[in-house]
């Protein structure tokens, strides 16, 4: 079904159109989410392995 026809710009068109069928074709799915872990570590405290990290720096505790 059309939904609506814009000219634009002059004798450019487009068109809207609804239909199902495009819903459940593959080209048409949203691309996957990338989900990242976020670790949450207290204002303050060091995560583990960082004090490894700052003695390799020089830094103390």
């Amino acid at each position: 079904m059309i939904i609506s026809v814009k000219e634009f710009p002059t004798c450019n068109y487009i068109y809207t159109v609804a239909t199902p069928f495009l819903c459940k074709h593959p080209r048409f799915k949203p691309p996957a989410e990338v989900v990242r872990a976020i670790n949450c570590v207290p204002y303050g405290a060091r995560p583990a392995g960082a004090g490894e990290a700052a003695a390799a720096r020089g830094e103390s505790s």
